[in-house]
């Protein structure tokens, strides 16, 4: 679908193009007027005449991409706009490289949301709806999943994992309404069962059940110096 930038009431009145100058003659803002309210492309210029601001007006309202920049005048975001509305992708970028990227639909967050560090590699991929997350999150660190959580209409709902370097699950839960609810299970490196606990709407139904690296139950004062030391590890990023 194409849009029509003139298919409006302004569009009927007679335009004319709007400049601002500093003292010493340096253009500082060009902008297109109708009918006394900014009609058409619209420039902003820093004083020493780098590019800040390029944008698009219909009778008044944002209509088309705006794009931000930086003193180097280089992009700093970039954003699409219906009838005064954020509507499409929103990106941000630091020093020319995207680092967030959020869909919008009519003003809100709504659609895929995706973040990433200052190597390019992704951080987070999200879902919104109506500006809350609702459906699987994923994060990540140093391109390698890190987490999964499913969301619904902002809160946590349906299974959470959160995963070691080497890909290996170091635990898995439930949620219900954004309370653990369901078994969580902690696990040693190579896979075997660590601990698991049995939570009802954020209450642990009992204590936990604790087990050695080699499957062997162990009493909870026996096994809580090790479970101890691999938390704290697992802290600090071991």
């Amino acid at each position: 679908m194409t849009t029509d930038f003139n298919a409006s009431p302004a569009a009927a009145r007679e335009t004319s193009v709007v400049e601002q100058h500093d003292d010493a003659g340096v253009l500082l803002l060009r902008s297109t007027m109708a009918g006394g309210v900014l009609h058409g492309p619209l420039e902003q210029y820093g004083p020493d005449g780098q590019p800040a601001m390029t944008a698009h007006f219909i009778d008044g309202k944002l209509h088309g991409t705006v794009a931000l920049f930086g003193d180097d005048g280089v992009v700093v975001q970039r954003s699409a706009f219906q009838h005064g509305l954020a509507h499409g992708l929103i990106e941000t970028f630091i020093h020319g490289r995207r680092i967030a990227a959020q869909t919008m639909s009519g003003g809100v967050a709504s659609g895929p949301s995706l973040s990433f560090d200052e190597a390019g590699q992704m951080t987070a991929r999200l879902q919104l709806v109506a500006g809350q997350l609702d459906g699987q999150a994923l994060f990540y660190h140093e391109g390698r999943q890190v987490r999964s959580a499913w969301y619904r209409a902002g809160l946590l709902e349906g299974e959470s994992a959160d995963y070691d370097a080497d890909g290996q699950v170091l635990q898995r839960c439930q949620y219900r309404a954004n309370l653990l609810h369901g078994p969580l299970r902690r696990y040693w490196p190579g896979g075997a069962l660590m601990e698991e606990v049995i939570y009802r709407d954020g209450v642990p139904l009992a204590a936990p059940v604790r087990f050695d690296a080699q499957g062997r139950r162990q009493g909870n004062a026996e096994a809580a110096p090790a479970l101890l030391a691999r938390l704290k590890k697992l802290v600090r990023g071991d």
